[in-house]
């Protein structure tokens, strides 16, 4: 049984008439009826007793009213609440991102011309994995391509590049050089990602298709967690080169110097549900990104 059935009927029931009631409801009597019908058919039962031209509500139908009534407000009560919730819902932006710092730069920089946007953003680490059914709840997700694998979702590239940079403290022997190949930093101690990060596995493909091995001195999760490593001058850390460009307000006293010869493609993505209609504000926030990205 459908929702307008139990509305058809208790308009019978209040107006006693299929005619009136069918007058009522900018409907044909013959369609009244047979919808009528349908709902008796689906309960097995008749509801109403014909007497003469009119429909008297019989003790099944008496009985399934008031089940009927308590439906229909609960329905007015959910559609008055959606209604409700529709103008913050439409405000409402939600972000789950990877790359900390260029997601920052780039939903600030979104804010700034959207200021009645509400944002709830959450920071992934790759090193826990991706639950996709919980990602779906959210707008977006931001992050790198050499990791994020979501069946279902449109893949939009933000940002790309292939060049590599090395950071170091300024105190490190290397820091004066204007580039390094990688055999210059082979041999020295590296700070490096947690196994199974996108910057992890950057390393592991740039060593291994040089014939190469790396020495790990520090391994942490995220940028923030390298840098106390990076002030001791415990070892250098690579990052594409568009990321360390991002990142480096968060290693102060460091440089960052290209490495010749490497070449590693790094793309970032922004990725939504493929067919999923978007609120005001994501539809928002998806034609600014897509203003911001390489042509």
């Amino acid at each position: 049984m459908q929702i307008y059935q139990m509305l058809y009927f208790k308009k019978i029931a209040d107006t006693g008439n299929l005619t009136k009631a069918a007058a009522e409801l900018h409907m044909t009597p013959s369609a009244l009826s047979g919808s009528l019908k349908r709902l008796e058919e689906s309960l097995s039962v008749t509801l109403f007793d014909r007497v003469g031209k009119n429909l008297v509500i019989n003790e099944y139908g008496k009985a399934y009213l008031p089940y009927v009534e308590k439906i229909l407000s609960l329905n007015d009560q959910a559609n008055e609440e959606i209604a409700s919730l529709r103008p913050v819902v439409e405000s409402s932006l939600m972000i789950a991102d990877v790359t900390i710092s260029f997601a920052s730069k780039l939903i600030s920089l979104f804010l700034m011309d959207h200021p009645d946007v509400s944002l709830h953003r959450t920071y992934l680490n790759p090193a826990d994995g991706f639950n996709e059914h919980e990602l779906r709840k959210y707008d977006f997700v931001i992050g790198s391509s050499n990791v994020i694998k979501l069946p279902g979702y449109e893949r939009r590239i933000i940002r790309s590049g292939h060049e590599v940079s090395a950071i170091m403290n300024r105190n490190n022997p290397l820091a004066s050089a204007d580039s390094l190949k990688l055999k210059d930093i082979a041999l020295e101690p590296m700070i490096v990602y947690s196994k199974g990060m996108p910057g992890r596995k950057m390393m592991d493909k740039i060593f291994s298709d040089a014939g190469m091995e790396y020495h790990v001195a520090f391994e942490a999760n995220s940028p923030y967690s390298m840098a106390p490593a990076l002030e001791r001058n415990l070892g250098i850390f690579l990052q594409p080169r568009h990321t360390a460009e991002d990142n480096m307000h968060i290693y102060p006293g460091c440089v960052a110097i290209p490495i010749e010869g490497i070449f590693y493609e790094a793309d970032t993505s922004i990725y939504f549900k493929a067919g999923h209609p978007l609120s005001r504000a994501a539809s928002e926030f998806l034609s600014f990104v897509q203003k911001k990205m390489p042509s």
